[in-house]
Parts: C-alpha cells; sequence; structure tokens
C-alpha cells in the first residue's frame, strides 16, 4: 500500500533542494524523489571549469545565501558543497536510485510509482530539469566527419584535445566558457555562430552584467561592449542589430570568460553558421 504524504517533490537538484527547504519552513510532510545516487548530480557530471553565470548574490536558494568566503562568481565543486550542507541545514532526505516510473490521478490525489516505493500525495512538485538530456542537432554530413562529436555534456577538460584542431558550435555561456578552456588547455579553436551575440566584460568597476541587465540598466553595457570589444568582424562574428533592451529578452550573452583578452590575442577565432559537415571539417565538433 502506497504511503500517504503532503507533497511529492521529483528531482533533488537545486530546484528540488529549494523547494523542499519552503516545504519544511511551512511544516508540510513530503518526500524527494531522486533516480540518482546523489543529490544535484549534473553538477557532479558538468565540466571541470563550470563557475555560476550570475553573480553569487543573486544564484542562492532561499533562506541560506552562498558564504562570504565565497567568489563572486561561485565555481563548481563549491556549489555542490553548497548545495550539499543546504540539503543537510533542511535535514532533506531525498530517496536516492528512487527513479520516478509513473505519476498518475488517483481521486483527490496523486499516485507516484517509483523504482522503489510508491507515494500518494495531495500535490506534486516536477524539479527534475530542463538540460537533463543532451539534444545534438541533425547536420547534413557528420556521418562523414572522421574525428570525434561530442555534446557538451560529455566535455570535461581541454586535455584529450591539445594540440588538435576543435569547432565549438555555439557561444551561449556553456559554448563560450568551453571554448575558453580549450584554447588554454592548447587546442586550436573555432566557434560557429548562428547569429550575432553581444560580448562584454564579466564585470566592471565592480558591478557584474548581471546587475545591470537586472537593474534595467541598458545604456551602459552596450557602450562598454563598444568600447572593450569593437572588432567583432575581425573574428568572424558580428554584434546583434537590435538594441540592448531587445536583447536581454530573447538572446544569450558572452559575457567575461576573458574573452576579449584572448580574442585580442588570436587564440580563438569565429565562424559562420555550420549548415553542413564533410571529411574536411575541423578535428573535432563540439556542440551546445
Amino acid at each position: 500500500m502506497a504511503e500517504h504524504t503532503d507533497v511529492a517533490v521529483i528531482g533533488a537538484g537545486p530546484a528540488g533542494l529549494a523547494v523542499g527547504a519552503c516545504l519544511r519552513k511551512a511544516g508540510l510532510n513530503f518526500v524527494i524523489f531522486e533516480r540518482a545516487q546523489k543529490l544535484a548530480s549534473s553538477w557532479h557530471r558538468h565540466y571541470e571549469r563550470l563557475h555560476l553565470h550570475t553573480v553569487k548574490q543573486l544564484s542562492s536558494l532561499p533562506y541560506v545565501p552562498f558564504p562570504a568566503t565565497y567568489p563572486r562568481y561561485v565555481p563548481k565543486n563549491l556549489v555542490i558543497a553548497y548545495l550539499e550542507s543546504y540539503a543537510s541545514n533542511f535535514d532533506l532526505q531525498p530517496r536516492f536510485g528512487d527513479a520516478v516510473r509513473i505519476v498518475r490521478r488517483d481521486g483527490n490525489d496523486w499516485l507516484i510509482e517509483g523504482a522503489l516505493s510508491s507515494v500518494r500525495a495531495r500535490h506534486v512538485v516536477i524539479a527534475s530539469g530542463f538540460n537533463a538530456e543532451p539534444v545534438m542537432p541533425s547536420i547534413p554530413g557528420i556521418e562523414k566527419f572522421r574525428s570525434k562529436v561530442i555534446h557538451s555534456a560529455q566535455y570535461v577538460n581541454a586535455e584529450p584535445f591539445a594540440g588538435q584542431d576543435v569547432l565549438v558550435i555555439g557561444m551561449g555561456n556553456t559554448g563560450a566558457e568551453v571554448a575558453l578552456d580549450l584554447c588554454e588547455g592548447g587546442a586550436r579553436t573555432s566557434i560557429s555562430l548562428r547569429d550575432g551575440v553581444h560580448i562584454v566584460p564579466r564585470e566592471l568597476l565592480r558591478h557584474s552584467d548581471s546587475d545591470r541587465r537586472n537593474a534595467r540598466d541598458q545604456s551602459a553595457p552596450f557602450a562598454v561592449e563598444r568600447k572593450t570589444f569593437p572588432g567583432h568582424s575581425r573574428f568572424g562574428s558580428r554584434r546583434p542589430l537590435e538594441a540592448w533592451d531587445q536583447a536581454t529578452e530573447r538572446r544569450h550573452f558572452a559575457t567575461g570568460c576573458e574573452f576579449v583578452q584572448n580574442s585580442g590575442h588570436r587564440r580563438w577565432h569565429g565562424a559562420k553558421n555550420l549548415r553542413r559537415s564533410d571529411q574536411d571539417t575541423a578535428g573535432n565538433l563540439h556542440n551546445r
């Protein structure tokens, strides 16, 4: 017979832990299902260089800010330590290895059937993440490509690619940071952009780009971009035509990642939108 609880939470990543803390504060009973054997399993799998791309003041979970000793942009290992401490503080005990198979309505309740247990709950919170499953684009001719093709989810560090030609597809936060990692690790790195991208320094006068965007200060970042990285076209990229406030709503930004300095030293260069692949494409493809 299934046990009964107020809320079933599916997933023990940052969102699931945050929900659990709020439920604990509210005095409600709950169960957290987690298919992996550890909390925040996605964070354990991410590439080594990863940092949060927003300042720590805007990135913590409810009730517990990041420690004052943490850097402004928190690295992967400290994010994991923070999440483990957070779970301990609120006595969150996910059911590890209990992957949810079925969620269905059963009278006034929900029936949640996991690999190891079944629960009836009045409410269900889905907190399983939005990027757990890699999505690989369909690129004509990719079957003819003679070298390695990996998704960013498989990338760990630059060591296997030292001295090789590597094409990074996409220049969002992950693409930009991985490209920089490859550059500094000795790979000859190119980036394929589908469209223009705004490139700005991560911090200016002790204010981060995320601070400015949160405050809706639209004029300063655009002016900074023109001053600090005026020559997009020299590196095969271009600045978007739309205004900063329009771009804020629907574009990713390449912020920080020392991209300005490294582009000036020709440690990477841009490439046009990749539409097909053949045997002469760069030695490795990395997708984001």
